[in-house]
């Protein structure tokens, strides 16, 4: 192998190993308490803790920006709550920071073609490998 063609090599595995790793993607389907305005929403997990995501079927209370609580009934799991329009692309990400780990939370305004401008509380359950609790998470996003 001549050395331009190894010094090649070594550039794209060292620019490879570099770059962020791409997260394990989950899939849920959100709805308000009665059924109505579903919306599918994806979480990438960065941290290799995430084993699931479902919806939360409780009421939701919250304001315009994210929040995270511990599910009393599961040391292994949060629920997390944002606020976002009736028909908006959500997805979530869950990475490790500084303080701990981030759910944050992105939201693509989609409104027209049939979608009214309502503004909706979501709520999301997403389980973990071992006890994360809520205080060591941090949320970001929703409108």
């Amino acid at each position: 192998m001549s050395n331009a063609v190894g010094a090649a090599v070594f550039v794209v595995v060292v620019v490879a190993a570099c770059l962020s790793p791409s997260g394990t993607m989950f899939k849920a389907t959100v709805r308000q308490p009665d059924g109505s305005y579903p919306l599918e929403v994806v979480l990438d997990d960065y941290t290799g803790k995430v084993t699931g995501i479902e919806a939360a079927s409780e009421e939701a209370a919250g304001g315009d920006s994210a929040m995270v609580q511990s599910d009393p009934a599961d040391v292994n799991a949060v629920t997390l709550t944002w606020a976002t329009g009736a028909c908006d692309d959500v997805s979530i990400a869950f990475r490790r920071s500084d303080e701990g780990y981030r759910l944050d939370v992105d939201a693509d305004e989609r409104i027209g073609l049939g979608c009214t401008a309502q503004l909706l509380i979501r709520r999301l359950r997403v389980r973990f490998s071992e006890p994360i609790s809520a205080n060591e998470i941090t949320a970001s996003g929703g409108r």
